[in-house]
């Protein structure tokens, strides 16, 4: 039909596409020499009426964020209903190429979204089909509601009970069961749109039409956050209203709705400028899934493909669990080390202490950190009553910096002399950069800098990384220490003396935030850029700091080893995680279940 013309005055340029029961294309309007969106629907009784709908539908509407509808006209075979060419690309490529959205991004696109719908009900119209497909983002960045092709009038009989019209994955409870609806249902639909923008999963999804249905109409979707860390409670408390399966329940107007949503938008830039770049990355074509490989490998790379994929979701779906297992391993390998350094305990109680802890930390993870704390206590108390005070005050504080709450944390920064002493320490601040937002990775970095010094002045010859010889002698001068003022002038004495030793500290902040803040979790690419940059910074730094501390050659030696083989775990987790489906999402805001 290219370059055909209809109705004497439209040019048809391209097809465009098709909505929800007609074919759409990009047409030339030669009388107003303007560029138009033709929609063609077959002449028979059912899409007769649909079509009369959308038209007197949208054609009420004169909304920035609804399309403008310019006229209906017909011929022997044909409805034309003609409107405003959008040039955009609808929110589902938007979300094929980046799922899930910023929390900004999806805020910004479900206000637009509220606001035609504001407009829309204002007029006692209901939507009835509110999807991704529905939803076009322009190239300036605003959105656009299209095809109301089954909407009605909230008063109107036109639909008949028991009638199922929209698509099953939006469908309001009311609405897959052929009830009457109302503005509610819309809602509703906004809500599972928003649900999928911010956790790159549909909230009742299934294999079936009839699993989609008995998931909507029964079961309760897995709370957001749990797929997203940083959707905030109020976030996904708004959201979980927006589907309530009663319509008693739920959130019941689009208006109060799109006020929500405004109040927690904390971006400085323009609406516009947020949305803006999502047309340009989904009208680039990257980064879509790949389903087909070319080439001899392609069968194994589109499997590994797969894999990944698969792998990917596991973990969105288990996250939580995932994460215990991991404190309770780190956190057992870290008693078990330190108890043997200690001989505090007695043999068997030593092989069962670190064995409880991972017990506790898998099904109660804030008692099973208290319960760690604990068993380090006592070792602690017995060399210095003093000094066991001095660091778990310091460790609560940390703790309460994050609200007691984040386990992975406090877990995660004792790793930093394990890893020294495994080779690999200069990793500790690059992982940092990488799992968590750039304040807490700063954190994370000084604290797990200042841990491997703090260890090495009480437990080595010399201070790893910075190729300083200890002879500051903390380890006797503490032992048995009672006064509290005393311990910590002479434990802050080599900080003193050597300022290299806390300029590493600051230095694996710089590289943790550094990576973190360039790290964009979406393109293997980008995330190999900051890893890159981040492990430059460090090299540099730390070589910076032998300098300072009259290094010898063979201290260089070292320390290009043990930063070659730290990359090597951070490169291959960027080249081993999917990038668009899971990626490195961060962690900082995971809260774990109420399981006291």
């Amino acid at each position: 039909m290219t370059e055909a013309m209809v109705l004497d005055r439209y040019r048809i340029i391209e097809s465009i596409g098709r909505g929800g029961y007609g074919e759409v294309f990009r047409a030339e309007d030669t009388l107003m020499n303007r560029t138009v969106a033709v929609k063609r629907i077959d002449l028979s009784s059912k899409t007769s009426d649909r079509t009369l709908t959308e038209a007197r539908a949208a054609g009420q509407l004169n909304h920035p964020n609804v399309v403008t509808v310019f006229d209906l006209e017909k011929d022997d075979r044909y409805y034309y209903l003609i409107m405003e060419y959008i040039d955009g690309v609808p929110l589902s490529k938007v979300l094929a190429a980046k799922s899930p959205l910023a929390i900004e991004e999806g805020l910004d696109i479900a206000i637009q979204i509220a606001d035609a719908l504001e407009a829309a009900h204002a007029m006692d119209i209901v939507h009835r089909d509110i999807k991704p497909e529905n939803i076009m983002i322009t190239k300036d960045g605003s959105v656009k509601v299209t095809d109301f092709g089954i909407a009605r009038l909230a008063s109107s009989t036109m639909t008949a009970a028991g009638d199922v019209l929209g698509t099953f994955a939006y469908m309001s409870p009311e609405q897959a069961k052929g009830g009457r609806v109302d503005a509610r249902t819309d809602v509703f639909s906004l809500g599972v749109v928003l649900y999928e923008m911010l956790t790159g999963v549909s909230p009742f999804g299934s294999a079936t039409p009839a699993g989609i249905v008995f998931k909507i109409t029964n079961l309760d979707p897995q709370p957001p956050s749990e797929l997203n860390t940083h959707i905030s409670r109020d976030l996904e408390s708004l959201i979980l209203r927006t589907l309530e399966k009663t319509r008693t329940q739920r959130l019941d107007d689009v208006t109060i709705l799109r006020h929500y949503l405004e109040s927690m938008r904390d971006a400085k830039a323009p609406s516009r400028k947020v949305i803006k770049p999502l047309y340009k990355l989904a009208a680039s074509g990257l980064p879509v899934e790949v389903t087909e490989y070319d080439g001899p490998l392609g069968p194994f790379i589109g499997a590994l493909s797969d894999a990944k994929e698969a792998v990917a979701g596991w973990l969105a779906k288990h996250r939580s669990a995932v994460e215990r297992v991991a404190n309770a391993i780190f956190g057992t390998i870290f008693l078990s080390f330190f108890l043997s350094k200690t001989g505090f305990y007695a043999g068997e109680i030593q092989a069962v202490l670190p064995f409880t802890y991972a017990a506790l930390a898998l099904l109660f993870p804030r008692v099973g950190l208290a319960a760690g704390l604990a068993i380090l206590f006592l070792p602690l108390a017995d060399y210095s009553l003093v000094v066991s005070v001095i660091v778990m005050i310091i460790i609560f504080l940390w703790m309460l910096s994050f609200w007691l709450a984040k386990p992975a944390k406090t877990v995660f920064a004792f790793l930093a002399p394990l890893s020294s002493i495994a080779g690999i320490g200069l990793s500790y601040p690059l992982f940092a950069g990488l799992f968590w937002s750039p304040l807490v990775a700063a954190g994370l970095g000084f604290l797990g800098g200042l841990a491997v010094v703090t260890f090495d002045l009480f437990n080595s010859n010399v201070i790893h990384f910075v190729a300083l010889a200890n002879t500051f002698g903390l380890k006797h001068e503490l032992a048995g220490s009672l006064n509290p003022a005393t311990a910590i002038a002479t434990f802050i004495r080599p900080f003193g003396r050597a300022p290299a030793l806390l300029t590493q500290a600051f230095l694996w902040a710089a590289v943790a935030a550094l990576v973190s803040f360039f790290s964009k979790r979406r393109s293997l690419s980008g995330d190999a850029k900051a890893l890159a940059a981040g492990a430059v910074l460090l090299l540099v730094g730390e070589l910076a700091i032998m300098t300072a501390v009259h290094w010898s050659p063979a201290y260089i030696d070292v320390l290009l080893k043990s930063w070659l083989a730290s990359l090597i775990l951070p490169v291959g987790l960027l080249a081993a995680l999917p990038r668009r489906s899971f990626g490195l999402t961060a962690i900082e805001d995971d809260d774990d279940e109420d399981e006291e």
